[in-house]
Parts: C-alpha cells; sequence; structure tokens
C-alpha cells in the first residue's frame, strides 16, 4: 500500500517536473527572464522536511525499509537551506 502511494507521488513529481520544464523553455523562447521564486522553495523545503520525516517513521514501524524517505528529506533540507539563504538577496 505505502509503495503505492510511493509510486503515485513520485509519477505526480515527475510529472510537475516536466510541465515547469516545458513553461521555462517556452518563456526562454519568448525572450522573457526566468527567475527564481526563492520564497517557494523555502516553503516546498517546509512542507517536504516533515512529510519525510512522518513517511520514514510509518515506512519504520511497518517493517519497510525506511530509507526510501531519504531523498525527500535531502531535497526538503536542500530547498530549506537555499530559499533560506537566498529570499534575503532577493527582497534586496
Amino acid at each position: 500500500m505505502v509503495i503505492v502511494i510511493m509510486a503515485v507521488f513520485l509519477t505526480l513529481v515527475i510529472a510537475l517536473g516536466v510541465v515547469t520544464l516545458l513553461v521555462v523553455r517556452k518563456r526562454a523562447r519568448e525572450g522573457k527572464p526566468v527567475e527564481t521564486n526563492y520564497s517557494t522553495l523555502y516553503t516546498l523545503g517546509k512542507i517536504l522536511v516533515p512529510f519525510s520525516i512522518v513517511m520514514m517513521t510509518l515506512m519504520f514501524v511497518f517493517q519497510i525499509p525506511f530509507y526510501v524517505g531519504l531523498p525527500f528529506l535531502v531535497i526538503g533540507l536542500t530547498y530549506l537551506i537555499v530559499g533560506r539563504i537566498r529570499i534575503n538577496k532577493q527582497k534586496e
């Protein structure tokens, strides 16, 4: 059951990545600059870190290898750190 949920979540993440790539390419062809919204990265980091901790805890309790949640934790921490560092520079 957990594997199916993770597969659906991973499919949604990949689809979102493809859509984002298409939008960025379209804007690049139009000559519009693509700026990174660092507050969004910070928000995603705040969401992914607790999500990954809960996911790893549930997997540990149900005796499923909990290291499946480690990539989400690493991505969440990276987004959190980059977003927090850059959000101040974006405001200036």
